[in-house]
């Protein structure tokens, strides 16, 4: 049975819909080190907060090109030093090939980078960035251990709002709740192992499809 979020209905009465529809809970979630022999190296992809929280996603990549993400980091009110810190201490445990960061939060970036970390900038390209994760669901090439618990309830929740008379989706998510979506987006729909921004078009055509 094939489980994904398509509607929710919000406090105040209005509809929103479901974007990750192609996310499978049962389908790509697994237990905890199910498939680490597998992974070749690891990446990270960052969303960063003030008050609201800081997540930091690590993803193990497979022969098959396939995307892990054995853990999450997600807490509110951390400064971009504390931040990097943590990720400077998950290097070491981890040795990312590339960090993938909220291409605003230029102040982490800059202290990450003192510390000799292999930063880059997110590709903050929102509706294509959606496109590809939605695109990679759909084709199972994303697994998620199931102590990832933020990312998988905000996966089920991240949606679209209606528009004012309450028929059409717009194209522009809802800005709750989306910090580990972000960060997941940064990294795959930048890493080159999974990008090609040459189809930024055919990407926004078939998003809706999935």
């Amino acid at each position: 049975m094939k489980i994904g979020f398509s509607v929710c209905l919000m406090g105040n009465g209005e509809h929103m819909l479901g974007k990750y529809k192609s996310f499978n809970p049962e389908k790509h979630v697994l237990d905890d080190e199910n498939i680490d022999n597998k992974i070749l190296y690891y990446i990270a992809g960052v969303d960063w907060g003030v008050r609201n929280p800081s997540c930091i996603l690590t993803i193990g990549v497979t022969k098959e090109k396939h995307a892990v993400i054995v853990e999450e980091y997600y807490k509110a009110n951390r400064t971009s030093k504390e931040v990097t810190d943590t990720l400077a201490h998950l290097n070491k445990r981890y040795e990312y090939r590339q960090i993938f960061i909220d291409p605003s939060a230029l102040d982490l970036i800059t202290q990450c980078e003192q510390k000799h970390l292999p930063v880059e900038k997110g590709d903050n390209h929102v509706e294509p960035g959606i496109g590809k994760v939605k695109s990679m669901f759909s084709k199972n090439m994303i697994y998620i251990y199931r102590r990832c618990k933020n990312l998988i309830s905000e996966l089920q929740s991240y949606r679209y709002e209606k528009d004012k008379l309450n028929k059409n989706p717009e194209e522009k998510p809802v800005k709750m709740d989306d910090h580990s979506c972000d960060a997941l987006r940064y990294a795959l729909f930048t890493f080159r192992a999974w990008s090609n921004h040459s189809f930024f078009g055919a990407i926004k055509r078939t998003m809706w499809e999935i």
